[in-house]
């Protein structure tokens, strides 16, 4: 069975919510899938293909997130990567914040990235979030989408061969 590591890098736990249901439809769909905290995060080198998210915030992915890219840069650029990230207020447009997330996925020759809308909650809406302007607390999360987005991972994972993994 292929394996997947679905890695976040999560504030307030809306991204960690958009892992949980990626973990989840790859499971759905074949794939034996789980999610952890970038920080936990020590190898990739005993899963078959790696999804990495982050949060967004004033334009920039999380250090847990980035960091995790960079360090395991080698490792990522020889297995299937795909990169998503969460935070825009509003509808998700897939022109924001997608600099960073570009370099980072020509880095490692990730395979597709998405940019999803975020949550807010006004319990942990804080000076991070000045960049909101008029949007206020709420949920962007599209749920069908991200499950959308990871069972068209799950096929890919699912019909093409993969390389023969370390361990």
């Amino acid at each position: 069975m292929v394996t997947a590591l679905v890695v976040y890098a999560s504030l307030h736990g809306s991204t960690a919510g958009l892992a949980g249901w990626i973990a989840d439809e790859l499971r759905a769909h074949g794939v034996d899938a789980y999610s952890v905290p970038a920080a936990h995060v020590r190898d990739v080198d005993t899963v078959d293909a790696v999804v990495i998210g982050s949060a967004v915030y004033i334009g920039r992915w999380m250090l847990d997130a980035s960091d995790l890219v960079h360090h395991h840069a080698a490792a990522l650029r020889s297995k299937p990567v795909w990169l998503f990230c969460s935070g825009p207020a509003g509808p998700p447009d897939e022109t924001t914040h997608v600099n960073q997330q570009d370099r980072l996925a020509r880095l490692i020759g990730a395979r597709g990235c998405r940019v999803f809308g975020g949550a807010l909650d006004r319990r942990t809406t804080g000076p991070v979030d000045a960049e909101l302007g008029d949007f206020g607390p709420g949920d962007w999360r599209d749920e069908h989408a991200v499950r959308q987005w990871a069972r068209d991972i799950a096929h890919d994972l699912t019909s093409l061969p993969l390389p023969t993994r370390a361990g």
